[in-house]
This record gives C-alpha cells, sequence and structure tokens, in this order.
C-alpha cells in the first residue's frame, strides 16, 4: 500500500473576493463551506483619486466577520482593494498603518506605470485588472515574471 493510496484528498477552495453583508454574508459563507471552501475573503474598495482619502479600518470588516455565522472550517480574511491610477498616489497609500490590519491587499488599476510599481517594487497581495474592459497597455513577459516570483 502506498502513500499516495492512505492519504485522504480533500477539497481546499478560496474565494479571494466576497462583498457581501448581514443576513446575506451568513448565507454565502455558510454555502461556500458547503460546496468545500475552506477560505474567503470578504472585500471592502477605496477608490484612491487624492492623497487626503484614507482607508477605511479593517476593523469594519472584522466586525462583520465577529456577527457573522461563520462554520467552523472557514476561515474568513479581510482584503481591500484599492482602486488606483496615479503612481503618486499609490505611494501616498503605501506606508500606511491601517493596511497592516488586512490580511490582504489587492491594487487595481488601468494604468501602465502603477500595473509596473506593483510588479516591481509596491508589496501588494493581488493585482486586480479589468480584463472585460481593453487596458490602455499591454503586459510584457518581464513585468509578468516580476509579479509571480
Amino acid at each position: 500500500r502506498t502513500f499516495a493510496a492512505t492519504m485522504e484528498i480533500k477539497s481546499c477552495y478560496t474565494d479571494l473576493k466576497v462583498t457581501a453583508s448581514g443576513k446575506k454574508l451568513d448565507e454565502l459563507l455558510e454555502t461556500a463551506a458547503k460546496l468545500g471552501y475552506r477560505r474567503v475573503a470578504l472585500d471592502t474598495e477605496l477608490d484612491l483619486t487624492s492623497r487626503k482619502t484614507q482607508p477605511p479600518l479593517a476593523k469594519v470588516l472584522a466586525d462583520m466577520i465577529e456577527q457573522a455565522n461563520v462554520p467552523n472550517e472557514l476561515e474568513v480574511l479581510k482584503r481591500i482593494t484599492i482602486s488606483v491610477n496615479e503612481v503618486n498616489l499609490l505611494q501616498s497609500v503605501r506606508g500606511s498603518p491601517v493596511l497592516q490590519d488586512y490580511d490582504l491587499i489587492a491594487i487595481k488599476t488601468r494604468d501602465e506605470k502603477v500595473f509596473q510599481a506593483c510588479c516591481s517594487s509596491i508589496t501588494t497581495d493581488i493585482v486586480s485588472l479589468e480584463l472585460g474592459e481593453r487596458l490602455d497597455f499591454n503586459f510584457r513577459r518581464s513585468q509578468v515574471t516580476q509579479i509571480i516570483s
């Protein structure tokens, strides 16, 4: 009998962008657990349009998670998606201590310079692109290689 034959294989799905609250959140979490999901990320969005824009506190998501009926087998993470199309604005929020309370930080952009910054120097967990719309730039192999390494 081999090791692989004795090992129980369990499904482990992850949804990294859940946007629901209240009763809908409870239903979604219950359904996710029944379908074999083991991890979801509850998302909040920030449209970064000026240096004065501040990220929302992760405590809002933490409170939603605490009030939800989370199945025992499901882990719920806190995610923020920052929509930004100017590199200087991205730099202004980068060092924010508020972001440290999130489990995942996603940057959503249509700008090549912001995308390049995410690939090379900005610490981010997820780069989100709206692929249903035409981007203002083309991907280069070097950028993609940088971001996944």
